[in-house]
């Protein structure tokens, strides 16, 4: 039945090659492997002239084993010659397999190499990525150093220049006077530069005495630096942000309180906050036959000469100086302020000087156009700390938006005025909680038309 079996698929698949039979055979066969010579006895290495006489000896052994075989093989029965048949094919099929075990562990042999050299590429990639890191760590490091140091000698140095700019101020004031300010109070406006006002103004409401320009301290060199373009720029793209977040919070107080109308203005917010030292205040009127264009402008070329500036300025303050430092462009320029304001006790007590240096800027947003003034004081950190020289912020504004039209359809223009001035001084806060009124009662005379208006005597 066996040799049935084996013989039939030999003859019924002629597309089988000899190694596949013997390999289908030996899967069916029962009998155990084989060894091969090579296995069973292996012998030790010879020298070359034992290698020929043992390949001679073997080569007439195997010619007698050959030879000896036929004569068997003529003398074998059918079932001996099929039990042959069998043998070979398992020695067929075990040297298959073998040849298949080797090429496996060849092929082990050869992934296990390339990953050994795969992890030996990683981790130098490792260590020249740490080395590369840690070189760049390294540096930042040493940046810092290098910037703490400079900013620790910039601090020395800061301190050494306050102490020799207060001395020789103190010392020669007239030194450090503006050699136009003579001629420009007097009235000798000859000079060619800043004629009109635009760029220079300087008033006193005092006792008659001439005014002489600030004298130069350290907070003439601290105050302007033109390497921060940047920031104040930025300042001006977060304008927008700001007074939204500022009628938000304003929007959300009303509705706990009254608006009040005064003079056609109503009031929406006017209150000290950060513990009385600072006054935020929120007013808004409708002028009709006006549009937003027309005030914006009239508006922008007011605040941008610094004499009619002054005039929301002079019934305030005792002595005022406005001075543009630099114009960044056409819609935004820097100006200092300096102002004297009385004290409560009058003639009595010296002035208190408050500075200021702000950006002067108009721009559109989506809820209209805008004049903004915005300070952009010295850290308090590099201030001089001079007697009587306080600084204080703003952030205020003028907008213009359309509003609904008239009875007779002439345009109509909303105007908004808005935000914050902080003295750190509950005494500032006070005062300007009650001046911040009438400034834009000021405007409106200058821009619009006069608040009030007397009746013309009769001429006949």
């Amino acid at each position: 039945m066996d040799v049935e079996i084996l013989e039939a698929p030999l003859h019924a698949v002629p597309l089988w090659t000899e190694d596949e039979v013997a390999f289908v055979s030996a899967l069916l066969s029962d009998a155990p492997d084989v060894l091969s010579d090579e296995q069973s006895s292996p012998s030790p290495p010879a020298s070359v002239d034992d290698e020929n006489d043992v390949q001679a000896a073997n080569g007439n052994r195997s010619a007698a084993h050959e030879s000896a075989k036929k004569k068997k093989t003529n003398k074998l029965s059918p079932e001996e010659r099929a039990a042959a048949r069998r043998a070979s094919h398992r020695e067929t099929m075990r040297r298959s397999r073998q040849r298949f075990r080797d090429q496996i562990a060849a092929m082990m042999r050869t992934v296990q190499e390339l990953e050994g050299v795969r992890a030996q590429v990683l981790e130098q990639q490792q260590q020249q990525q740490q080395r590369a890191d840690g070189g760049l760590q390294g540096q930042v490091a040493r940046l810092e150093r290098q910037r703490q140091q400079l900013l620790d000698e910039n601090d020395a140095l800061h301190t050494q220049l306050v102490d020799s700019l207060l001395a020789i101020t103190r010392a020669h004031p007239d030194n450090f006077e503006h050699d136009q300010v003579q001629r420009r109070v007097a009235g000798r406006l000859g000079d060619k530069q800043g004629g009109d006002g635009t760029d220079f103004y300087v008033m006193n409401t005092g006792n008659g005495a001439v005014v002489k320009r600030d004298p130069v301290t350290l907070c003439d060199l601290v105050t302007w630096d033109v390497g921060t373009i940047g920031h104040c720029l930025q300042l001006v793209r977060d304008a927008t942000s700001e007074i939204a977040k500022f009628y938000t919070a304003v929007a959300k107080e009303k509705q706990q309180q009254v608006a009040v109308d005064m003079m056609g203005w109503r009031q929406l917010r006017r209150a000290l906050v950060k513990q009385d030292t600072c006054v935020e205040f929120a007013f808004d009127k409708t002028f009709a036959g006006y549009s937003p264009g027309q005030l914006f402008n009239k508006t922008w070329a007011f605040c941008r000469n610094q004499r009619q500036f002054a005039t929301m300025l002079a019934p305030v303050v005792h002595a005022l100086q406005l001075e543009v430092l630099q114009q960044i462009n056409d819609d935004i320029v820097v100006v200092r302020r300096m102002q004297q304001e009385l004290s409560p006790e009058g003639e009595k007590q010296t002035p208190t000087k408050y500075r200021s240096t702000y950006l002067l800027y108009r721009m559109t947003s989506p809820a209209g156009v805008f004049v903004v003034l915005q300070s952009v004081n010295p850290s308090f950190t590099r201030r001089c700390g001079c007697a009587n020289n306080l600084w204080f912020e703003s952030f205020l504004w003028f907008g213009f938006l359309p509003a609904e039209a008239s009875e007779n359809g002439k345009s109509s223009c909303r105007v908004r005025f808005g935000g914050s001035l902080d003295g750190h001084s509950e005494e500032f806060a006070r005062r300007w909680q009650r001046e911040i009124f009438f400034m834009v009662l000021r405007w409106e005379t200058h821009n619009v038309a006069p608040v009030v208006l007397l009746p013309q005597s009769d001429s006949t």
